[in-house]
């Protein structure tokens, strides 16, 4: 009977997944199973009577965990060890294997008469936590190290004082042109030209110099113990050899070429955030400046200064829209040759209340929210609340005739906006004769071929169009005709100093006479005086709209009523009806 519980017994250890290995009270070996043996690779010679110490051996740097310790700890009466760390296994092949281990002393009566240790392989575990370990350091498409890790390091290099004792320097490359390949040949084509422009940079780098992809077509460079001059031909070499890369795709053959921004880390730097920022900031120079150049920074350098301005801004726009901080104001415009035209004209103006609540003009916000590319989201945003501003006037409203919309140049850009603009429309129960999208001379003709598509398809769903701030690109007056907008709004340059300056007046005058040529009604902006809004009356202009006319007023529900703020001044009510 005793023989037959040991064999199952046996026949159960043999089954498990698990090495399994006893011992008695003097730590010699009694019992070791199948997997056991596979994990020591013990070959021939069989464990079994041999010392637990001789067979059992743990890989450690500082010696800290051996089979001889555990074995004391078993064999002095403590029950169960279990150790949640992963140890390494010597094998007779001479090999390593991660284990997790767990102990147990055996009883009887009361004395322990020997141990049992089982031995878990955690090979596969192992391999999944240096993958999830790799992965969080290094980019899946490239190979190469991520933003993190690279940031890391080099903070690591500034808390140990490396670039104090030699010079080092920090590259911030962004790939001209990208967002054009990947439109033209596919995002796929787009991960070629990544793949192959990360081989480039290694085969032209030193194997000290440390490269990362930051995100999207980013790369950076820390050039250890670089001096400036040596890092400045270490950028053309790379800029040189980006020149000449050419990626085939299909029958296509892709090229790009790099903007890189050059900083030398000063002794004092501490902070790894700052210094990308800086190069960020060089980069973004080397943009500005025509593409495929090295900009490098220097500490005097002012625009700086003004990058860490606009960064504030932008931080404080995406704010200001989570936290629903934006408002909209209206400025009347007023008819100043139709007494009849009676319903309300107004523009529909964005302002920004800070956290302490105080209205924030868009000339503080709009250049760091057009340059960082925020434009499209405010723009939304105006639209959405414009249009449920105008379904929410109240009983006894006086009636719209135009709400004007701004549109910067971005959105002309955006694929989606029309269907945007359609589903504001629905959503809110808006007549489309309502609204009249204003867009600027220069947006329009930098983006003419978007700007006369979505025009097109919004005039065909009822809306209007005006082209803003008209007269800054007088070389353009030839693209007037091809825009299908309705209404000219002259450039307030030209209005404000008329009086005063002739050449003004003319410009003026023949805007206004090129407009209604061409069918379109005419507008004047920055109409600060009663004297200007006469004279744009006696030579014909369509509309005023400024100061001395109407202040911008919020868009609340009482805007629409009648006697509220958006009235018009009685010397222009009697103007209008002279």
């Amino acid at each position: 009977m005793l023989d037959a519980e040991k064999e199952r017994a046996q026949v159960t250890l043999a089954a498990l997944g698990d090495a399994v290995i006893t011992t008695d009270a003097h730590g010699m070996l009694t019992y070791i199973n199948p997997v056991g043996i596979g994990l020591l690779g013990a070959g021939q010679q069989s464990p079994i009577g041999r010392s637990l110490k001789h067979v059992l051996q743990f890989y450690s740097l500082d010696s800290s965990y051996s089979s001889e310790v555990l074995l004391k700890q078993l064999l002095s009466g403590e029950v169960t060890r279990r150790d949640e760390q992963t140890h390494w296994l010597r094998r007779n092949n001479h090999g390593t294997l991660p284990v997790k281990v767990v102990g147990s002393s055996i009883k009887s009566d009361g004395l322990v008469t020997g141990t049992v240790i089982v031995l878990r392989d955690v090979s596969r575990e192992q391999q999944f936590m240096d993958q999830l370990s790799w992965n969080s350091s290094h980019d899946t498409l490239t190979g190469l190290e991520n933003r993190g890790e690279f940031e890391r390091r080099l903070q690591h290099l500034l808390n140990q004082g490396r670039h104090q004792i030699k010079p080092c320097s920090l590259l911030y490359i962004d790939l001209d042109q990208f967002k054009l390949i990947n439109e033209t040949s596919s995002h796929h084509a787009g991960d070629e030209v990544l793949c192959e422009v990360s081989r480039m940079l290694l085969s032209n780098l030193r194997e000290s110099d440390s490269l990362a992809r930051m995100g999207g077509d980013e790369f950076g460079i820390l050039l250890e113990n670089c001096p400036p001059q040596a890092a400045m031909a270490i950028a053309e070499k790379l800029r040189a050899a980006a020149e000449t890369l050419q990626v085939q795709w299909g029958n296509k053959t892709l090229r790009t070429g790099f903007s890189m921004g050059l900083v030398h880390i000063p002794g004092d730097a501490s902070s790894a955030a700052d210094l990308l920022r800086l190069a960020d900031m060089a980069c973004y120079q080397a943009k500005d400046k025509g593409r495929n150049k090295v900009f490098v920074y220097t500490h005097n350098d002012g625009s700086y200064n003004r990058y860490v301005s606009e960064m504030e801004w932008v931080m404080r726009v995406r704010s200001a829209l989570d936290s629903d901080r934006f408002c909209l104001y209206a400025q009347t415009i007023a008819p100043l040759q139709n007494p009849n035209e009676r319903g309300m004209h107004f523009e529909v103006l964005l302002r920004l209340k800070d956290e302490q609540g105080q209205i924030i003009g868009p000339g503080a916000f709009i250049p760091a929210a057009e340059r960082y590319g925020m434009m499209p989201m405010l723009d939304r945003w105006v639209i959405s609340h414009a249009l449920q501003s105008l379904a929410r006037r109240p009983a006894g409203s006086r009636p719209v005739d135009t709400c004007a919309i701004n549109l910067s140049g971005a959105s002309l850009d955006d694929e989606e906006l029309l269907h945007f603009v359609k589903k504001q429309i629905v959503l809110h129960g808006i007549a489309p004769h309502l609204l009249c999208f204003e867009i600027t001379e220069t947006s329009a003709i930098a983006n003419l071929s978007n700007a006369t598509r979505l025009i097109q398809a919004l005039r065909a769903l009822g809306c209007r169009f005006a082209l803003d701030d008209f007269g800054v690109g007088m070389s353009s007056l030839t693209y007037l005709k091809q825009l299908p907008v309705d209404y000219v709004k002259i450039d307030g340059g030209f209005v404000r100093d008329m009086l005063q300056e002739p050449s003004n007046h003319a410009m003026v005058e023949m805007i206004n006479r090129i407009g209604h040529i061409l069918g379109k009604k005419t507008v004047a902006e920055f109409v600060e005086s009663r004297e200007i809004a006469q004279a744009l009356q006696a030579m014909g202009v369509d509309y005023g709209q400024g100061y001395a006319i109407a202040r911008p007023t919020p868009l609340v529900p009482e805007y629409f009523l009648p006697n509220s703020g958006g009235e018009l001044p009685q010397w222009c009510e009697e103007l209008i009806t002279q």
